[in-house]
């Protein structure tokens, strides 16, 4: 038995003892995680992992102690290039967004409960999100997303849609790299694999999304400083402009998609802006930059 191996059932044994640790030796339990982290950062292409420990590891997300630690573990498992990670870690991601629903239901507004998040939270909201990420783009194609279960495939885009709402540049740019990944591996429009239906009502909520949070196009020059006065852009802003092109590619997707929906959406969010409480000069300006930005999509009658 190797070194790692032994290190690893070390800490699958601690682990077990979750229950009788939380209390008053939780820093137990984070160092078991930490190094068991290390140990799936040091393991080689021929190691063999143990599925229950990481069967264990979501059991552990939702507990405020060990949440990030645990997580950070299945971060690197998404990372690993061992092919006994590969079979494990569709079965894992299913586990772990079940998990992940029950602990925020798809009830809650997080867009406003991140608001008042402390930094752990934060945080974990931050590693789910990109562990989301990592599993579809290493781990998941269009050839074995069959085997991944649709409702798990449902629930997965659902969380991301909510994700994408919540006030954070960082999270919001992973978001729209999944949405990104969803649209180029066509999952789709994939004849052989329809998801459309399924996906109707996500795909309604982030145009709403993606409509009001529109970047500013590189051309326009003139942006609103820290009192609220509208000066002439002295700097260019390599990351609204990132975060511009890649919503525009969603919206094309989008308004093609759905025409008639997205015009919709957009004659609705415009007439909006005339009601005194729910004008916004920042959603008026991202409006502004959305009809813009997809105008090409709609020929005139």
């Amino acid at each position: 038995m190797t070194l790692l191996k032994k290190i690893e059932q070390l800490c699958h044994y601690i682990l077990e003892k979750t229950h009788l640790l939380i209390k008053q030796r939780s820093g137990l339990l984070v160092a078991s995680l930490n190094c068991l982290e290390s140990v799936i950062k040091l393991s080689n292409f021929s190691y063999c992992f143990e599925e229950k420990l990481f069967i264990l590891l979501i059991v552990l997300c939702p507990n405020k102690v060990t949440m990030n630690s645990s997580l950070n573990c299945l971060l690197e498992l998404a990372l690993s290039n061992n092919p006994s990670a590969d079979q494990m870690i569709r079965k894992i991601f299913m586990n772990f967004i079940v998990q992940f629903n029950e602990l925020m239901p798809f009830t809650y507004h997080i867009g406003e409960v991140y608001k008042i998040f402390n930094e752990e939270n934060r945080q974990f909201i931050l590693n789910t999100i990109l562990f989301l990420n990592l599993v579809f783009k290493k781990k998941i194609t269009s050839n074995n997303l069959e085997n991944l279960c649709l409702t798990s495939f449902s629930i997965s885009n659902q969380v991301v849609v909510k994700l994408s709402c919540i006030p954070s540049i960082e999270i919001y740019k992973i978001c729209l790299n999944w949405w990104l990944f969803i649209i180029e591996k066509n999952f789709i429009l994939n004849d052989h694999f329809p998801l459309y239906n399924l996906l109707r009502k996500i795909f309604f909520d982030l145009r709403i999304i993606v409509i009001c949070r529109m970047a500013k196009p590189e051309e326009v020059l003139m942006r609103e400083d820290e009192t609220g006065q509208i000066i002439k852009e002295k700097v260019y802003d390599t990351e609204s402009d990132d975060i511009y092109k890649k919503s525009k590619k969603i919206l094309l997707f989008l308004a093609n998609l759905d025409k008639k929906i997205t015009r919709e959406i957009i004659l609705e969010k415009l007439a909006q802006q005339f009601l005194p409480l729910k004008w916004s000069r920042r959603i008026l300006n991202s409006i502004c930059w959305t009809i813009g930005t997809i105008s090409s999509v709609f020929v005139p009658k």
